[in-house]
């Protein structure tokens, strides 16, 4: 029975197992990165929308408190000026305003803190980012 169809059929299925076998071992986690960049690119272009429109609101507020403000290529407010004096800004914190009773969740306006190698500047605005 050693060339008997039972043998020759056992034969055939080795290569298929072996084939799908191969595929799991190695082309899965290829398969598996691939979607994850996907999730990773969508992510980076999330962000980057977000950052412009953080950066466009910013912008924004200065102008309509007439603050001179620079900008770097990327658009991102860089240095304001207070007092006839240039600030570096480190970090800026946007901290949306609610009603003081925390009943209704709609934003009224929003707090800005600018973090300068000078100190902290705050301006509360009613302008809302969309």
């Amino acid at each position: 029975m050693i060339n008997g169809e039972r043998t020759g059929g056992t034969m055939k299925k080795k290569p298929f197992l072996q084939g799908v076998f191969l595929f799991f071992l190695l082309l899965w986690p290829m398969v598996t990165l691939a979607s994850g960049y996907g999730q990773i690119r969508a992510l980076e272009q999330r962000a980057a929308e977000v950052t412009e429109l953080k950066n466009r609101f910013l912008s924004q507020v200065l102008d309509s408190y007439r603050v001179p403000y620079e900008k770097n290529q990327e658009g991102m407010v860089v240095r304001i000026q207070v007092e006839n004096r240039w600030y570096r800004i480190q970090t800026v914190e946007i901290v949306p305003v609610t009603s003081p009773d925390g009943k209704d969740p709609a934003v009224t306006g929003h707090e800005i803190f600018f973090y300068t190698d000078g100190g902290i500047f705050h301006i509360v605005t009613p302008l809302t980012a969309r």
